[in-house]
């Protein structure tokens, strides 16, 4: 069983403006609780998305709307 389920963006975009988009979230909540994952959902864009997440207890998200990627570059060593 996996630890952890990631819900692609492709599920998440405009997620408030599309009821089935939310019921196939609510189905892989469903999955996720039986299987004792973790939902990490990815690509939350603006503000009206995420209190879909919320609502329906997602456990964890990620997206532009709370932080945009940052670059970062390690230095080796020659």
């Amino acid at each position: 069983m996996p630890d952890i389920i990631k819900i692609d963006r492709s599920v998440i975009e405009n997620i408030d403006k599309n009821s089935v988009k939310e019921s196939m979230l609510k189905g892989l909540l469903l999955v996720a609780k039986e299987a004792g994952s973790l939902v990490v959902a990815e690509g939350i864009e603006n503000q009206e998305e995420a209190p879909v997440l919320t609502r329906n207890n997602v456990d964890l998200a990620q997206g532009n709307f709370y932080a945009r990627p940052a670059m970062f570059f390690n230095e080796i060593a020659t």
